[in-house]
């Protein structure tokens, strides 16, 4: 018997599933969250990268929220993390050349999202779970705690 590998879900796809369940329409969700009508379709079936504020919104629309996991433990709430990843890579002992090497990019580009985040410009999606898988982290989505909205 050959066992199939199942490839688990994007951040999106889960996004996109909780949204289906509550029969929220992508244009009504887009408004919630301030972009174009037709962004969300576009997020969803991978034709444009949202950037990373759209979807901490996004997920909070659904009743859900962005952590950040290493080995499958909950580490801290993606918006907490944002404006401190130059801390999060200093708890790895990596300095910013280090991921950028394992990123195969400069070190302009590892001080860019650095910056982008900690001054609330945001970065997209890809780009920020590229950066974390670099210091071995991932974003998960998880149940907004009880009692938050």
């Amino acid at each position: 018997m050959n066992a199939t590998a199942v490839k688990p879900l994007t951040v999106l796809e889960q996004l996109r599933n909780v949204r289906c369940d509550q029969q929220i329409q992508q244009r009504h969700l887009a408004g919630m969250i301030g972009v174009a009508p037709n962004s969300v379709g576009h997020w969803e079936r991978g034709i444009s990268a949202p950037n990373i504020r759209h979807v901490i919104a996004y997920a909070r629309v659904v009743g859900r929220r962005l952590v950040v996991a290493r080995n499958n433990q909950v580490v801290a709430d993606l918006a907490t993390v944002l404006p401190r990843l130059a801390d999060l890579r200093g708890r790895q002992r990596l300095t910013r050349c280090d991921v950028a090497e394992r990123l195969n990019a400069d070190y302009g580009y590892v001080s860019a999202i650095e910056r982008q985040t900690r001054t609330g410009v945001g970065v997209r999606l890809s780009t920020l779970e590229r950066y974390l898988a670099a210091l071995g982290y991932q974003i998960n989505v998880a149940p907004l705690p009880e009692g938050a909205s």
